[in-house]
């Protein structure tokens, strides 16, 4: 998957009427926020910026940012 696809797949994400999970959101505030190590703002190696989009959208679900608590 490219940039665009990730870009759109997080767009059709956000889109949605899921709820979301606040640790996929403060990532993806991260990447549109920190303009010094941000791949959106700074060079970064190829493929950086396909993986800062990726993870944040996976860390949105709130069925898997949350941890398991067992007795």
């Amino acid at each position: 998957m490219n940039p665009e696809g990730a870009t759109n797949t997080l767009i059709a994400r956000l889109s949605s009427c899921r709820p979301v999970a606040v640790k996929g959101m403060a990532m993806l505030d991260r990447l549109m926020t920190d303009g010094i190590s941000s791949p959106l703002y700074a060079p970064a190696e190829p493929g950086a910026l396909r993986w800062q989009i990726i993870m944040p959208t996976q860390a949105l679900d709130p069925d898997l940012a949350q941890p398991r608590l067992t007795a």
